[in-house]
């Protein structure tokens, strides 16, 4: 496939691939032409399968974070669930037993208090009910309660803070594998623009042969009268905003809009840069007008924009711009 034109910053990860698995065959064919080592053809023969492989090992630790936060949420809900069934099911005993044991379970299992929205409070009241139970069959051992209900309620609790020790971790593995990519990127733009500028001087700029190297003739390069997929303007963009969470944690947020149902994020590293795909898809705050996702980034400037998506998957105007220095 010819590339369109031969800035390779402005290369999505993908495109840039592509150029370079074309450049390392093309090099094999003309690195005498060009005057290059041996040295310089396998620094660029080597790097196409290696900067394809950085690619996949971010994929992979970007699905991994989206796989571990997803079921955070299903088992979120899960937990939710049961901790009212386990709380309407102690009601429902209490009606029964006398005031001073109802007041006891009341203190035991907190039951005066609202379910926290947050997860970490909500994490803190699940466990004192499962607390509670194991008490309470030591301090009111005539009380009779389903145990089943609370054996759930722990093993939906146990397998959440699982994964939830677990997320930090995944974090770190994601953002490594994005900083290995942007480095390798950096190294790799460097050997294509040598063997671009090499073959321009010896060439000329309009020589076929540098199709043969992921690169475009001068009068091949396409400069299109109008966008070639022009965005829908449906129904506006969103507003957006963004949180520096510390260690290496950005949260991006979006505020929902009439019909949207999904959308994806965009980053840059430069003002004039590409817009490269971060994130493909939202995390939606249960019973919320906002949306929300959190990401790995390396330190340094970068600006993020969001762009929806409705039911019919077609795109709306892209969101304005925020920038944030980490």
């Amino acid at each position: 496939m010819a590339q369109r034109h031969n800035n390779v910053a402005r290369d999505t990860d993908g495109e840039f691939a592509l150029r370079a698995e074309e450049c390392a065959v093309g090099i094999a064919l003309h690195y005498t032409d060009l005057s290059l080592t041996e040295d310089q053809r396998d620094a660029v023969i080597a790097f196409a399968p290696a900067f394809r492989q950085a690619l996949y090992v971010q994929s992979e630790e970007q699905a991994d974070l989206v796989q571990i936060h997803t079921r955070l949420d299903n088992l979120e809900i899960e937990l939710r669930a049961k901790y009212v069934a386990c709380q309407r099911h102690i009601y429902g005993e209490m009606i029964f037993l006398s005031d001073d044991v109802d007041e006891h379970l009341r203190l035991i299992y907190d039951l005066d208090g609202e379910l926290p929205k947050a997860r970490a409070e909500l994490l803190k009241v699940v466990n004192k009910m499962i607390k509670g139970y194991a008490q309470m069959l030591v301090e009111l051992p005539g009380v009779e309660l389903v145990a089943s209900l609370f054996t759930e309620l722990e093993t939906l609790y146990t397998n959440f803070m699982a994964d939830y020790d677990n997320v930090s971790a995944e974090h770190k593995e994601s953002r490594l594998a994005f900083y290995n990519k942007r480095v390798l990127r950096e190294q790799g733009e460097k050997l294509l623009r040598q063997v671009f500028h090499r073959a321009v001087a010896l060439w000329g700029d309009d020589d076929n042969r540098l199709l043969e190297l992921g690169f475009v003739p001068k009068s091949l390069i396409w400069t299109p009268s109008e966008p070639s997929e022009p965005l829908i303007p449906w129904p506006g963009p969103a507003e957006i905003e963004g949180e520096d969470l510390g260690d290496g944690m950005v949260e991006l947020r979006v505020t929902l809009i009439e019909d949207m149902v999904d959308g994806f994020w965009e980053g840059r590293e430069a003002p004039n840069g590409p817009w490269e795909v971060l994130i493909q898809h939202i995390l939606f705050d249960e019973g919320l007008p906002v949306a929300h996702r959190e990401l790995n980034v390396p330190p340094g400037k970068y600006e993020y924009r969001f762009t929806p998506v409705n039911a019919e998957l077609a795109h709306g105007l892209p969101s304005m711009v925020i920038v944030m220095v980490k």
